[in-house]
């Protein structure tokens, strides 16, 4: 994956984490549980202690600001044509 992308969105993960007293990686695994298009998350964990942390990310919940923080900066590049299609009907709507 492109830096680029990646490093605005652990950022943005970083900023949400501190606002409600959590790790990063425990407002990942919320956000991506709070998605409808996500069916399942799996995780690997190396110790029980781990293990234990993870599962505590079904308990997490992101306030809906916070939450569309998270969309907003992780929303991906539209492929060629859709974008090409938008603009040229951008004036038909």
């Amino acid at each position: 994956m492109d830096p680029r992308k990646v490093d605005p969105i652990v950022e943005e993960l970083r900023v949400v984490a501190g606002a409600l007293n959590s790790t990063p990686a425990l407002v990942a695994l919320a956000w991506l549980l709070g998605r409808d298009e996500v069916a399942t998350v799996i995780v690997g964990a190396c110790s029980e202690a781990q293990r234990a942390a993870n599962l505590q990310a079904a308990e997490l919940m992101l306030p809906a600001e916070l939450r569309q923080q998270l969309d907003r900066v992780s929303q991906p590049d539209l492929p060629y044509l859709h974008w090409m299609q938008r603009f040229r009907d951008r004036d038909r709507f």
